[in-house]
């Protein structure tokens, strides 16, 4: 079975390390990325089941993401899409 893959767009590396961190305790796989067109170029090859985005990456996220919904508000972070 295959584990779930998150995905983690963040520009700060402290917020992609605590969250990738206590993701793969929780059983979940992760992918995370500083840069929009890092996580453009992964959506290519991979298709994540949730991706967590902050607010300002978000602003530059993927047309393929930003047009996926649910977009729900997770703290800092917006949650943009789920599989």
């Amino acid at each position: 079975m295959t584990l779930p893959l998150v995905t983690i767009l963040d520009d700060e590396p402290a917020i992609r390390s605590i969250l990738a961190d206590a993701l793969q305790e929780a059983g979940f796989r992760t992918m995370s990325f500083a840069r929009a067109t890092e996580f453009e170029a992964a959506l290519k090859s991979t298709t994540p089941d949730v991706c967590l985005v902050d607010r300002a990456s978000g602003k530059h996220a993927p047309p393929k993401i930003r047009a996926t919904p649910p977009i729900l508000p997770v703290g800092q972070r917006i949650l943009i899409a789920m599989r």
